[in-house]
């Protein structure tokens, strides 16, 4: 059993103990949009949370990236700033109001905001991943490279860090290196889960759509969550003219 069916499966007995769970009904809602890709559900989990503790549920991160990919962004913006607002000290906080900014394609105030994360949590790893996406959304490669390296380092190298820098690498003409860190991820595969989506990353940094479409549909197959971003992040640009793309797009049921 999957730990994301083992946690639901908790979170339905526990609503089948108490209904009046706001906590559990969070939980639900995130994994119906991020796994199930189940919309309504997401709704309705989210406003019975609401309905039973409105504060839990403004100030639980979950929210406002449902709102985000709900295309609800300036709300989610919202929202975060909220948050953050009521723990101006919470490095976590800061950093889901950068992650709202950045989908929202706010980016200068988002890459301000990722620097405020650092310094409230120099160690923050999600922060400077943010940061070098930032900057390479802009096509400012060169300043993507560091921020982009240190999410690496303080990850210890995991998939999705990995994959970003590659994307940078392939992006600065660095292809060798870029085609480095594919063989990397393919050699950690055989030893442990290796999400598609961090290949279809490099590959799109490479320019090579047909292969990160084809990573992107194992990414699919896998019910990675990150999926229900797509038609948010900018990195996936370059494949929105493509046809296949959109049947991702439509397969994910994702929002307008």
């Amino acid at each position: 059993m999957s730990l994301r069916a083992s946690s639901s499966g908790m979170t339905y007995a526990a609503l089948a103990i108490d209904g009046n769970l706001a906590q559990a009904h969070i939980s639900l809602a995130y994994a119906s949009f991020t796994y199930d890709w189940d919309w309504p559900a997401a709704t309705r989990h989210f406003d019975q949370a609401i309905a039973l503790d409105r504060e839990a549920v403004m100030h639980h991160f979950f929210y406002p990236f449902y709102l985000s990919v709900a295309g609800r962004s300036e709300e989610a913006v919202s929202v975060a700033r909220k948050a953050l607002d009521g723990d101006p000290v919470s490095a976590s906080a800061s950093h889901t109001l950068a992650a709202q900014l950045a989908l929202s394609r706010h980016d200068d105030e988002a890459i301000e905001q990722c620097r405020r994360t650092i310094e409230l949590d120099p160690n923050y790893a999600a922060a400077y991943a943010l940061l070098g996406g930032l900057f390479a959304a802009k096509g400012m490669y060169q300043e993507a490279l560091p921020p982009t390296q240190q999410a690496a380092t303080l990850t210890r190298g995991s998939a999705l860090a990995l994959a970003n820098l590659g994307y940078v690498h392939a992006r600065l003409g660095q292809r060798e290196e870029a085609r480095r860190i594919l063989q990397q991820l393919a050699a950690s595969s055989k030893e442990r889960y290796t999400p598609g989506l961090a290949f279809a990353i490099v590959h799109v940094g490479l320019g090579e759509n047909d292969q990160a479409l084809s990573w992107l549909d194992k990414a699919y197959e896998e019910r990675f969550n990150r999926l229900a971003y797509l038609r948010r992040e900018p990195v996936w640009d370059p494949l929105r003219s493509d046809p296949r793309f959109t049947d991702l797009l439509r397969r994910i049921n994702l929002p307008q």
